[in-house]
């Protein structure tokens, strides 16, 4: 909640606010302690079927409030202070298989790079145009071809645009997945430190949904 809001409040309303914001808190470190709602292990990637998996990755801005700061998290592509958030999925089973975020201005294969995944050469990620120069890292990297300046692009090239864009819709349908949270599709007005929190947590439910879809 704003400052500004939290001011008009009375003592009695803040005080079922603050007590309402500290059960939340609770509730969302129990979640994590659990252990059923997180995200897997760097080891995991090593383990026997791992080896040959397709991922999908892809990232997006979340709103937030200004800060005094403002320089530090204004994104000039949404016009407004937000933090971006990435999301790798696998195209198999839909399932968020990591996260990373960093501030909205932070080009996405900038992020991609910050979060250090542990890549094996024969897994395949597909990828839109906010990640060109990823193959030159990783041999299984998959990326649109870009158009040359002034030159039309090949018949070829629009085929592997085009079937590569079909692929990759599933990676949206996880997006609308979390967007049905409303910290994702509205503004997010809590502390920031909390965020990353909160977006593994939606990750691990929605992959705890799938598992468990009868």
């Amino acid at each position: 909640m704003p400052y500004q809001a939290l001011q008009s409040l009375s003592a009695g309303e803040f005080k079922r606010f603050c007590g309402v914001n500290r059960i939340i808190r609770k509730v969302e470190d129990i979640l994590i302690k659990c252990g059923k709602f997180r995200l897997p292990s760097q080891r995991q990637w090593y383990q026997p079927g791992w080896e040959w998996k397709v991922f999908i990755v892809d990232a997006g801005e979340v709103e937030i409030e200004r800060q005094k700061k403002q320089k530090r998290d204004y994104s000039g592509k949404q016009k407004s202070h937000t933090l971006k958030a990435q999301l790798l999925v696998d195209f198999e089973n839909g399932q968020v298989i990591a996260t990373a975020i960093d501030k909205g201005k932070t080009h996405d294969f900038k992020l991609l790079k910050r979060s250090r995944l542990p890549w094996v050469s024969s897994q395949l990620c597909l990828a839109d145009r906010g990640y060109q120069g990823f193959a030159k890292r990783h041999a299984g990297a998959c990326t649109p071809t870009q158009k040359p300046r002034n030159q039309p692009l090949a018949e070829d090239e629009k085929q592997h645009n085009r079937a590569l864009a079909r692929l990759r819709v599933k990676v949206e349908h996880v997006i609308r997945r979390f967007k049905i949270f409303r910290i994702f599709s509205g503004r997010y007005r809590s502390r920031r430190r909390r965020f990353g929190l909160r977006l593994n947590l939606i990750a691990g439910l929605l992959n705890y949904e799938l598992a468990h879809a009868s």
